[in-house]
């Protein structure tokens, strides 16, 4: 790459395809630049056939050496699938262990001291980099991975609760989400009591 800084996505409109800057290549501006070209952004808008996807939107990503890498190909790449063009740039140009550790971080991640929402919204964002590679969980394995490693006084609650037996991903994480807001209302009007009493 020509810069040592990272990359970053800018999209106009999302009638306009977008634009990946030069930079190094991280896996979330990776996946930025993905969304802005499917179905929801520019080929969405612009109704573009997939087979000439990858055509349409290749030269957005302005990195002198992508673009060079790009051009040895050409033939070959413009008809690939968008799905598997993008396999061959996570292959090509992240690290080569991108994805186990992506997938690390997110196993290894504890709710701590966070609001339960906000730790909910960070593990699966890391399981959205992971979209279309083996390490993606599903959300059974999310709601797994997040009932493990939940604060203890919320898990506690949980079990009291009974949650677990709650149907559908969505259902089961706001009721989460509302008993973890009822024990920093309590953690916070114990400490507001104990501070009231010093």
């Amino acid at each position: 790459m020509t810069t040592t800084k990272n990359a970053r996505v800018d999209q106009p409109a999302p009638t306009k395809p977008p634009f990946l800057t030069p930079g190094d290549i991280t896996p979330e501006v990776l996946r930025t630049w993905e969304m802005g070209c499917r179905q929801y952004q520019y080929f969405k808008h612009k109704a573009v056939p997939a087979d000439e996807q990858v055509g349409k939107v290749v030269w957005g990503m302005q990195e002198p050496a992508i673009q060079e890498w790009y051009l040895n190909d050409q033939e070959r790449m413009d008809k690939l699938t968008f799905d598997a063009y993008i396999a061959e740039v996570r292959a090509y140009w992240l690290p080569w262990d991108w994805a186990d550790s992506t997938r690390q971080k997110l196993l290894s991640s504890v709710q701590g001291n966070k609001v339960f929402s906000d730790w909910a919204v960070e593990v699966q964002s890391l399981n959205a980099l992971l979209r279309g590679t083996e390490s993606q969980l599903t959300e059974l394995q999310l709601r797994f991975h997040l009932e493990a490693h939940m604060h203890a006084d919320l898990r506690t609650k949980y079990h009291t609760e009974n949650v677990k037996a709650i149907v559908g991903f969505r259902p089961w994480q706001e009721k989460v989400r509302l008993f973890d807001e009822e024990r920093l209302h309590n953690l916070a009007t114990l400490d507001a009591a104990f501070r009231a009493e010093r």
